[in-house]
């Protein structure tokens, strides 16, 4: 009997001092010792670190951990504009990554003598269509590969499915993008205005294979999201014209990176550095040029006012725009702004109408933003 309650007693001792052991995984308080100085715990929303005081290490005061919370307002975006790359691209992912397959009715022409330096079409223009699931492109699409050779053959099945009803001037559209056997590496993408029909025509010539452009899928992600662009306007009698060139291009070039490298942030951002190498190492836009470019005199008209500036410009300062209205206002907030103005508004409308400020006012928040990565 005297042997059990010994036992039991034990047992007792064991389990209080079980219960009153401080665990090894306890709350870190301010002043508590540590043991190696750098090390940080993060306890009840502070995030503490281990100093040396004296000749102690112990944990400092901490610092309260705040959230980071997406901007909603180019004012938010403006005021966290370090992370306005971050959003954008998680915005992009999160979006294709939840959006189901679409049904893409496609039709794949390559030259008799023509090497596709990229050879599964299917996978960027399908990431594009996952990423704007509210919109439909049109019927049909079609992709015309070609090299110097094959630019007659391309000419012919161009014709055959833009003829002369693309409700613009059609014509040297396949010459123009592979003028010569050592001038072969552009790309565009045309909607017939009656039928719907967007033609993509990209040139394949060899001595472009190793250019990231051409081997990556963002040209043909590029030139498709130009399809989404046109299908706004089929059958409207507006146009594209009537949208900033920079939103034009440079939306595209935000969507090409954002999609082909969907599940990669440090090759978004490659890319993204790549786009804005020269932009960056000439410094020469500062806030009032930004302005100055961004609400030319032609806005909503035509694109003349962009001719007196390199073609690159439309591409490199429209990405770090588009970036930032996805950081806002996810990726369709892009098309939205197409079909806004396709359905009869001014283009500053459009933008007033997505994204909650005036033009003239989120402009100059705009400028201020990018100016950043641009003087």
């Amino acid at each position: 009997m005297l042997k059990n309650f010994l036992s039991k007693l034990a047992a007792s001792v064991i389990l209080a001092s079980l219960i009153t052991m401080p665990s090894a995984h306890s709350a870190v308080k301010a002043g508590d010792s540590c043991k190696k100085v750098g090390v940080t715990s993060t306890t009840n929303g502070k995030k503490y670190t281990c100093i040396k005081s004296g000749k102690k290490l112990v944990w400092n005061k901490g610092v309260t951990v705040v959230k980071a919370t997406a901007p909603k307002t180019i004012a938010e975006a403006l005021a966290n504009y370090s992370q306005v790359p971050s959003w954008a691209f998680k915005k992009s992912a999160e979006t294709i990554s939840r959006s189901p397959s679409k049904k893409l009715l496609f039709t794949y022409l390559v030259g008799p003598n023509t090497n596709p330096i990229y050879e599964v079409p299917q996978i960027p223009t399908g990431l594009v269509s996952k990423m704007f699931p509210s919109y439909e492109l049109t019927k049909e699409f079609v992709i015309i590969y070609y090299n110097f050779q094959d630019v007659k053959w391309a000419e012919v099945n161009f014709s055959a499915y833009i003829g002369e009803t693309a409700g613009y001037d059609t014509s040297g559209e396949v010459k123009k993008h592979c003028q010569s056997a050592s001038l072969c590496e552009s790309a565009s993408a045309v909607t017939n205005s009656v039928t719907g029909t967007t033609v993509l025509l990209i040139t394949s010539a060899d001595y472009k294979k190793s250019d990231r452009h051409f081997n990556s899928g963002t040209m043909e992600a590029h030139e498709f999201f130009h399809g989404y662009q046109n299908a706004q306007f089929t059958g409207n009698g507006r146009n594209n014209a009537m949208m900033p060139r920079w939103l034009v291009e440079g939306s595209a070039s935000f969507v090409e990176m954002a999609s082909v490298y969907s599940n990669d942030f440090t090759k978004y951002l490659g890319a993204k550095g790549s786009l804005l190498t020269q932009l960056q190492y000439q410094k020469s836009f500062r806030e009032e040029d930004l302005i100055k470019f961004l609400d030319a005199p032609s806005l909503g008209t035509n694109w003349s006012s962009w001719d007196s500036y390199p073609q690159q410009r439309v591409y490199d300062i429209g990405m770090l725009v588009s970036e930032m209205m996805v950081a806002v206002a996810g990726p369709e907030s892009l098309l939205e702004q197409f079909k806004l103005v396709a359905s009869g508004l001014s283009y500053k409308q459009a933008f007033e109408k997505v994204f909650g400020v005036s033009w003239e006012e989120g402009v100059k928040l705009i400028a201020k933003a990018i100016s950043r990565e641009t003087s």
